[in-house]
């Protein structure tokens, strides 16, 4: 019998190896970002911004798939028109 992991637990798990597509691991690096700063006793968030047409547009759908687990750990995403208004997001942050 297969174990069945949830995608979630992937991105939540802080023990143990996992496997991740490139996306994926993009968005569990911000997770961990924040897990380090907690643990160094900063009090940060993580703004990701992007645009559906770009190289990297799944990050938004993925995002949205397991919005719960990200926002949990106060990683923000917003979604840009084109890549000169996503800029424009981060740097107004």
């Amino acid at each position: 019998m297969a174990l069945e992991i949830d995608i979630s637990d992937r991105i939540s798990s802080s023990e143990g190896m996992i496997t991740l597509s490139g996306v994926q691991a993009f968005l569990r690096s911000a997770v961990d970002q924040q897990r380090a700063d907690m643990a160094r006793g900063l009090r940060t968030a993580t703004l990701i911004c992007g645009y559906r047409g770009s190289p990297l547009g799944n990050v938004e759908g993925a995002y949205q798939q397991h919005q719960d687990v990200f926002e949990a750990a106060d990683v923000q995403f917003i979604s840009g028109v084109n890549e000169d208004l996503a800029a424009t997001v981060i740097w107004g942050a």
